[in-house]
């Protein structure tokens, strides 16, 4: 769960839902005006699975995002949007106790938006002098070695 926690913080952040990368946006202040409110306190950054509605605001939140993601980052956005989308999606539908595993299970889908998100991020750090904690990278999976150690 700690992983997907850490993914929706760079959500929150970086990520824009774009309609099949085309771009729906090309004004880089407005684009960056709304990554940063809704990293000071969207509803991205204080998701509630048990809550359909905190769901649904996020996914709201990142739609209006998509909306003003400029063309040079639409395509990150979309694949990036695509893939934390579906996985928020499936742990909400989810019950509490089977999250880690499905957390496991789509490990390998979270990293596929790995290298997008680190673009996102990039232009957000240098477009929108935005600064992250936690910067956009491959969690790796543990392994049954890593898990016993």
């Amino acid at each position: 769960m700690r992983t997907f926690a850490a993914a929706a913080a760079t959500i929150a952040v970086v990520v824009a839902i774009g309609a099949c990368g085309s771009g729906g946006g090309d004004n880089p202040v407005a684009f960056c005006d709304a990554i940063t409110d809704a990293s000071l306190g969207g509803s991205v950054t204080s998701i509630d699975l048990e809550d359909q509605d905190s769901v649904d605001a996020a996914i709201a939140e990142l739609t209006e995002l998509a909306e003003l993601a400029p063309s040079d980052i639409a395509d990150d956005a979309a694949v990036v949007s695509e893939v934390y989308i579906e996985a928020l999606e499936a742990l909400a539908d989810s019950l509490p106790g089977a999250r880690d595993d499905l957390l496991r299970d789509l490990q390998p889908r979270l990293d596929q938006a790995a290298e997008p998100a680190a673009r996102l991020e990039r232009y957000a750090t240098t477009t929108c002098a935005l600064e992250f904690e936690a910067p956009a990278e491959p969690t790796p999976t543990p392994t049954p070695l890593d898990i016993d150690a």
